[in-house]
């Protein structure tokens, strides 16, 4: 949960999911991302190095 972390360094946290291939333990790339709620869909950016960051808002 991103809300207990209430200081300004919040912002710089990326998350990073690494998924393998089945029979070849190469990793998947992550091409997007997107949080689902019942009211919005938000995408997420993702860098080449398939890492994204999670926006601290209240609706989520």
């Amino acid at each position: 949960h991103i809300n207990k972390i209430g200081d300004e360094s919040t912002s710089a946290l990326q998350f990073a999911f690494g998924f393998l291939r089945v029979g070849t333990s190469d990793l998947c790339p992550i091409n997007q991302a997107t949080i689902v709620t019942q009211k919005q869909d938000i995408p997420l950016t993702v860098t080449a190095e398939n890492r994204f960051l999670v926006p601290k808002e209240r609706a989520l």
